[in-house]
């Protein structure tokens, strides 16, 4: 672990657990436990121990590993593996035990390659270094062979002997969940609070409660595994009218994860320094600072945003848009910036170019003329089929938040979240043209030059010669935003203590993991996206050729979930919006009684649960906004015209199950809410 100064003490000695892509291909999904009793073979189990070492795979085979080579200066870890008939390079960097590198497979006398040859990807974590404690532990569960599930262990409270645990599964499809009937028949369970009875690091026993006044004290279900390595392995005693035991097992999963116990400040803080390290190194190739950035370009001059629109735009809102616009005249102006930025290639000479779009908004003034005062600020993120401009558009359907900020004295800085060329959006044409093409009822022109609704298709930030990027797309998006907001903060006019980020879907995760990332950024305003990760992965929620919902590098599964990017947040002020009809991530319907209720927010408010220990010593700084519509962002200032709309910011009555009743779950179903009388701008000021 780091010493006290918070210096990274990792290097390459110790117990490994390797993903080796089997070529070019990306790592982002590694569902071994779909694979039997035997891991793929791409699965690996390494031993470094000074020059040499020795890797199993997943399927049983042994490998010397020799020629290790460990450069403390900039972090490079080299080796090589020998198998039967060939030899695999290795060259990686490891941060705070976290290594992620590139590989190079050759033949011959095994010589070490040319750096171009490496090609394929690899990463993985150390366990010697990481699991200082067997808690907080999560484990990616497999019951018999068609009930995945997540297990989380931990402290039952900071400093206690005695541990808790909770346990969710997810009934996944027979097939591969892009079918009609796949996606109809795949189940979603509640999370329940498990009863530990035994957890030693080495073998593990727990029980599932019946979950219904007068079934408290029976036990329906009665696990038992033994570790060996990262994995658990076991059977479950189903208990009922035909009891039952089952094979289960489990693999290590969230190794960075801040867990379900509330930590001492000091070990928040120095937990959320080592995983914000730990993450861009996966994500965004350890978040490199421009080699080259020029101030952005200014578009035509700073114009109100009515000489910007055609006639009758700004009367136009969306429905169900309630921050109540026409009291808040759009007198601020608008002008478009273009960034053009330069990144440092980590394997041969020269820079990679970097380009994205934004529009600033100013209450007053433009950049060529800046007013005297001082303003808050806002970073306004699109989502999918949405721009920057849309952002600012008041007449779009989803992404009118911008200009909602923008009438309130904020400047707002809307950045534009894109897609790489190639991608499931764009076809492989020009990164840099313009995308005005029809988004439906999304659509909106600037009138300028072409900037309509649809995300810039981006070229992604590689090496030439070196095929593939190192960045996933989500990284190469945040660091677009990181970029913005280190220009935006030394404007003159800009509060910098004061910038917030905001977004809505594809935008809201965005701002997730730029609040997460960017401590310096005052408040983290995610709508649209606090779900559980495992309903993507399990229940085909988002096809897995989705690009959006996975790293590139690393299986994200492995590392962390939603919860642990607002455990980052902590202690500055997070408020995440939920929509109760939002069926985007779940179509969660359990039964309540004699009743089956739609229940699509039961996951967001599981992890809400798991956030708010992160926000232990400041429980006010974290809202779960729990609000009445679908996809869509909300402010609360007034109460729209739509069946069930409320004012005001709703907060969720039950965030947990009664002290009195531990083993209950219906909570997670429980839409009731209640309110300060408080709008989203008002918990702002």
């Amino acid at each position: 672990m780091p010493d006290s100064t918070g210096k990274d003490a990792s290097g390459p000695d110790g117990i490994w657990y390797f993903s080796i892509g089997p070529s070019t291909e990306d790592l982002r999904e590694n569902n071994e436990l779909d694979q039997g009793d035997v891991e793929p073979d791409y699965r690996c189990t390494m031993t470094i121990h000074e020059a040499t070492g020795s890797l199993v795979s997943g399927a049983g085979h042994i490998n010397l590993i020799d020629n290790v080579t460990w450069t403390p200066g900039n972090r490079l870890l080299e080796f090589r593996r020998v198998r039967l008939d060939s030899w695999q390079w290795h060259r990686g960097t490891i941060v705070h035990g976290i290594y992620v590198g590139r590989l190079a497979q050759v033949g011959g006398d095994g010589s070490k390659p040319d750096i171009s040859r490496y090609q394929a990807f690899a990463s993985g974590w150390n366990s010697t270094y990481l699991d200082t404690d067997i808690v907080p532990r999560v484990y990616e569960v497999l019951i018999g062979d068609d009930s995945h599930g997540r297990l989380r262990l931990d402290r039952e409270s900071p400093g206690a002997k005695s541990y808790a645990g909770r346990l969710k599964i997810y009934h996944g499809p027979d097939g591969d969940g892009s079918g009609l009937v796949d996606q109809l028949f795949a189940g979603e369970e509640f999370e329940y609070d498990i009863d530990v009875l035994s957890w030693n690091g080495a073998y593990l026993e727990f029980v599932k409660h019946g979950d219904t006044p007068g079934t408290y004290d029976s036990i329906v279900e009665r696990y038992r595994a033994v570790a060996v390595g990262r994995l658990l392995v076991g059977t479950v005693d189903i208990a009922g009218s035909q009891p039952a035991t089952r094979r289960w097992k489990a693999a290590r999963a969230e190794v960075l994860t801040h867990g379900l116990t509330p930590r001492p400040d000091g070990d928040l803080q120095a937990w959320q320094s080592q995983t914000r390290e730990q993450i861009e190194h996966i994500l965004m190739a350890g978040n490199p600072s421009p080699a080259v950035a020029e101030p952005p370009e200014l578009g035509k001059p700073g114009k109100p945003l009515k000489e910007l629109l055609w006639p009758m735009a700004t009367e136009l809102y969306p429905q169900g848009r309630d921050d109540e616009p026409d009291s808040h005249p759009a007198t601020y102006s608008l002008t478009k910036l273009t960034f053009n930025l330069e990144i440092g290639n980590p394997y041969v000479p020269g820079t990679t170019k970097r380009r994205f779009k934004a529009y600033l908004a100013m209450p007053s003034g433009d950049p060529d003329n800046p007013p005297k005062s001082r303003f808050p600020a806002v970073i306004a993120l699109n989502g999918h089929h949405g721009s920057a401009w849309t952002c600012m558009c008041p007449c779009a359907t989803l992404y009118w938040y911008g200009d909602g900020f923008a009438r309130r004295g904020y400047a707002v800085l809307a950045v534009n979240v894109g897609h790489r060329t190639n991608s499931e959006f764009y076809d492989n044409s020009d990164p840099y043209a313009d995308d005005n093409t029809s988004a439906g009822d999304y659509d909106c022109s600037d009138r300028q030059d072409g900037d309509g609704p649809d995300n810039h298709p981006v070229a992604p930030i590689t090496v030439p010669g070196m095929g593939p990027s190192d960045w996933a797309d989500d990284g190469e998006r945040v660091w677009n935003v990181l970029q913005a907001y280190e220009w935006l903060r030394q404007q003159p006019y800009i509060e910098a203590e004061r910038i917030i980020v905001t977004g809505l879907s594809l935008g809201g995760r965005i701002a997730t993991y730029a609040g997460a990332l960017e401590p310096r950024l005052a408040a983290v305003l995610p709508a649209g996206f606090s779900p559980d990760l495992g309903l993507r992965h399990n229940l085909g929620r988002n096809d897995t050729g989705h690009r959006c919902n996975f790293w590139d590098r690393a299986d994200i599964r492995e590392y962390i979930d939603t919860s642990d990017l607002h455990a980052l947040v902590a202690p500055r002020t997070l408020i995440v919006q939920t929509g109760k009809k939002d069926h985007t991530y779940s179509t969660f319907r359990p039964h309540i009684g004699n009743h089956t209720v739609a229940a699509y927010f039961a996951c967001d408010k599981q992890v809400a649960r798991r956030t708010r220990a992160a926000y232990a010593h400041s429980p006010g700084s974290f809202i779960h906004y729990l609000h009445y519509d679908e996809h869509r962002y909300h402010v609360g200032v007034v109460a729209p015209a739509e069946p069930g709309s409320q004012r005001f910011v709703q907060r969720p009555v039950m965030v947990e199950p009664p002290a009195a009743e531990p083993w209950r779950v219906d909570w997670q179903a429980d839409p009731q809410t209640v309110d300060d009388e408080k709008t989203l701008f008002d918990y702002l000021t």
